[in-house]
């Protein structure tokens, strides 16, 4: 065998040397994906090389896996995300819906990348001076990101405005926003191609901000953390991004019950995701739009996130969808993109689902959308029996956030599910090296126990 694939030990000094190059590559490739409007201002076509890169960095990764002898945990645990774009092969050839499905593929690749990240973050667990540097530059991304929506609120205009309109599309189909308005005055859009993006970063940040109070040992870290998620909370208000609240909501929720009593919560934490699963599914069918205007109406009327226009838009949405449920069942048998294999009214995408559970639905089929919720369940029961209990609550709040504004977004093709992917691998690897150690040390066990029956052999 070629030596470089030959098998190394993960404990070694070359294996850890790998884990924290490769977490570090993918680190920088994803913190590339954040100014995603100011480079494509500056740059035009040229920002795809950041695909090309994360392309690489997926191939480096799996071969390091085998290297290390951990692909085939890696992949057993997150093989099952692959069926999304086995069930799109359909759209996929159909020229007029390449676009909006080869853009959700891209996204599939996404999480495999993260996934890797976090299997690498938990293989190395050590302070370095460059850890703490990555993290001063996403921070600061952030809060430049916030600093610029901030800007554009105040004076009415965006600062990095193209002359793209919402007809012109990108290389995977996202379309560009110039000049849209609300209220008078323009949604923010900050760094980003969309307002949509940067309402999900201002939500992702708030999320990262909940789970860093529910793991922080000390009151002054956990005031920092608070203040930190309250603070791209307000921008996500003002922005408009009233999908992400619900998921915002709940996670504060339980972020809160963490700081309390971080021992309650974690036995409860379980109940109180699928909780929020059944108001998801409920709210799906029953509409969003009186919802949104009572709570926008009592709380936020003076905001532009009191519109409920948009909401009742939704609803129509979703109801048209719901219609297409009942007029073709196959649907939910095999997927939209297959069934439409088999009768031509059917569309293979469905535009603008507005709602992960009922977007799964139409294009997985009821099986697809099984598997897909029984990875993210699976990894949060197996991580039960880790020995990291702050990693499975830092899981469980991005878990939560993700299902909460599946509601009203498809919230698994946005950036805001980059931590709950991350928080996956880390701990699925955790979980896995636990087993592994236990597995060893029972092993150690059984072999003393027979050394200790056994006579030795020049004893009569």
């Amino acid at each position: 065998m070629n030596p470089f694939f030959s098998r190394i030990s993960r404990d070694g000094t070359t294996a850890q040397r790998g884990f924290t190059v490769l977490l570090y590559a993918g680190w920088a490739i994803t913190l590339s994906y954040f100014p995603s409007g100011v480079l494509l201002f500056y740059f035009g076509s040229a920002v795809y090389v950041r695909d090309l890169l994360l392309a690489l960095h997926i191939i480096a990764s799996l071969v390091w896996l085998y290297r290390v002898g951990d692909l085939r945990t890696v992949m057993r645990e997150s093989a099952i995300l692959l069926l999304v774009p086995l069930l799109l092969i359909p759209a996929i050839a159909d020229g007029d819906y390449r676009f909006e499905a080869m853009r959700t593929v891209k996204w599939t690749f996404f999480w495999l990348d993260w996934i890797f990240i976090g299997h690498f973050a938990f293989q190395k667990r050590n302070w370095d001076v460059w850890l703490g540097v990555f993290m001063g530059v996403t921070a600061f991304e952030l809060l430049m990101e916030w600093l610029i929506g901030a800007y554009e609120w105040k004076v009415g205009h965006y600062v990095f405005a193209t002359a793209t309109t919402w007809q012109d599309k990108t290389l995977f189909g996202v379309q560009a926003v110039k000049d849209l308005m609300l209220e008078g005055r323009i949604r923010i859009r900050g760094f980003q191609r969309d307002v949509f993006s940067f309402a999900n970063l201002m939500a992702m940040s708030a999320v990262i901000g909940l789970a860093w109070a529910s793991i922080s040992r000390t009151v002054w870290e956990k005031v920092i953390a608070f203040t930190w998620a309250a603070f791209f909370s307000i921008m996500l208000v003002v922005s408009g991004g009233r999908s992400a609240l619900f998921g915002i909501f709940a996670s504060t929720i339980l972020s809160i019950a963490y700081v309390v009593d971080h021992r309650f919560t974690r036995r409860w934490s379980g109940n109180y995701v699928l909780a929020w699963v059944a108001i998801t599914v409920v709210i799906s069918f029953a509409g969003v739009g009186r919802l949104t205007e009572a709570i926008g109406s009592t709380l936020l009327s003076k905001t532009s996130i009191g519109d409920s226009e948009s909401a009742y838009m939704r609803d129509e949405n979703w109801s048209n969808m719901l219609d297409a449920f009942e007029e073709e069942p196959i649907i939910l048998v095999i997927g939209g993109p297959y069934a439409s294999l088999l009768d031509t009214r059917i569309s293979p995408m469905f535009h603008w689902a507005d709602n992960q559970f009922l977007w799964d639905a139409y294009h997985l089929g009821l099986a697809g959308e099984v598997a897909i919720a029984f990875y993210f369940f699976r990894v949060f029961w197996k991580a039960k029996e880790s020995s990291y209990p702050r990693a499975v609550d830092v899981l469980v709040l991005c878990l939560l956030f993700v299902v909460g504004e599946g509601i009203a977004r498809e919230s698994l093709t946005f950036m805001g599910c980059m931590p709950l992917f991350v928080a996956c691998g880390y701990v699925s690897s955790s979980s896995a090296s636990s087993r592994s150690a236990s597995s060893r040390s029972s092993r150690s066990r059984r072999r003393r126990s027979h050394t200790a029956q056994e006579p030795l052999p020049f004893v009569r």
